[in-house]
């Protein structure tokens, strides 16, 4: 039995999204600095030189207007 694939791709236009606060716990063990990407201005590899074990922190309440985005979904059967 083969597996088959589809893709749906959903574009949301909306003028009004609130989100509510999300608590969140991380944990992230980097394995590497890409020291290039950091010369190249890449500031997320600054991530790289901390280690996350159990760190709580809560996502703050956000309210957008005038948002379109969109979600590529896709589906094994």
């Amino acid at each position: 039995m083969t597996a088959s694939h589809f893709y749906l791709k959903v574009l949301i236009l909306s003028e009004h999204v609130e989100v509510f606060p999300v608590e969140i716990k991380l944990d992230y063990k980097p394995k590497r600095v890409d020291y290039k990407a950091l010369k190249e201005g890449r500031t997320i590899e600054l991530m790289n030189f901390f280690h996350f074990e159990g760190a709580e922190m809560t996502l703050r309440h956000i309210t957008l207007t005038g948002v379109s985005f969109t979600w590529y979904i896709v589906a094994i059967h």
